[in-house]
């Protein structure tokens, strides 16, 4: 596993609203059984009113979806199967939302 990947939501039931996660885990401690992730929302679906550098959008397999870092956890890291596309340049926009969230900077 690497730390800004995107896979499948492993939850089925939540795929409408959020078809992908990012794993934000360090390869550091890969060795533990779960990963922790932020879900990537359907961009439609978010709600209007978001702060951009909260919620930096992206897309994915050709669909919009925002980074919402205020809904992370962890999931077994069995549960995410095939890396669907690498956000790794993204990483500055995706610190700086993590920043805002911890920090409030």
């Amino acid at each position: 596993m690497a730390q800004f990947r995107v896979y499948q939501n492993p939850r089925a039931a939540g795929r409408e609203r959020i078809p992908f996660v990012l794993d934000v885990q360090s390869n550091v401690v890969e060795h533990l059984p779960t990963r922790m992730v932020i879900p990537l929302v359907r961009d439609r679906l978010f709600p209007e009113r978001r702060v951009n550098r909260l919620n930096p959008g992206f897309v994915v397999n050709g669909q919009a979806v925002v980074l919402s870092p205020a809904e992370m956890g962890a999931v077994a890291a069995a549960a995410l199967r095939e890396s669907l596309a690498d956000l790794s340049l993204q990483r500055g926009e995706i610190i700086a939302a993590l920043d805002i969230l911890f920090t409030g900077i």
